[in-house]
């Protein structure tokens, strides 16, 4: 299994910026992500509670992308934060991969 820095769609190559030594990940510094008014507010249905990974492959079509839910409405704790019911901001596909996600480093 690949490391997290080594990963093109994880948090800590495209959510932020991170130090990291050959065995450990240091501290990790959050981007701030702008929203946008052609973003979807969405009400989290039940089948999307405790299953960010389900949601973040039917909105992006990957998994590895749940993170950005999370980092983008600023959730820390998915347990008690992303339950049905909650409304949350998602940017459309496009954005996302175009604007918010395309200066990152490739990995």
């Amino acid at each position: 299994m690949s490391k997290s820095t080594q990963r093109k769609f994880s948090r800590y190559v495209q959510g932020g910026t991170t130090d990291s030594s050959a065995d450990k990940l240091g501290f990790w510094d959050r981007k701030e992500l702008p929203k946008s008014d052609t973003d979807e507010v969405i009400t989290l249905d039940p089948k999307y509670q405790h299953a960010p990974w389900l949601l973040a492959f039917d909105k992006y079509g990957s998994v590895e992308l749940m993170w950005f839910i999370f980092q983008y409405n600023n959730i820390l704790d998915p347990a008690t934060e992303f339950v049905a019911g909650v409304k949350i901001r998602l940017p459309t596909n496009n954005r996302l991969h175009i604007e918010l996600l395309a200066n990152r480093p490739e990995v």
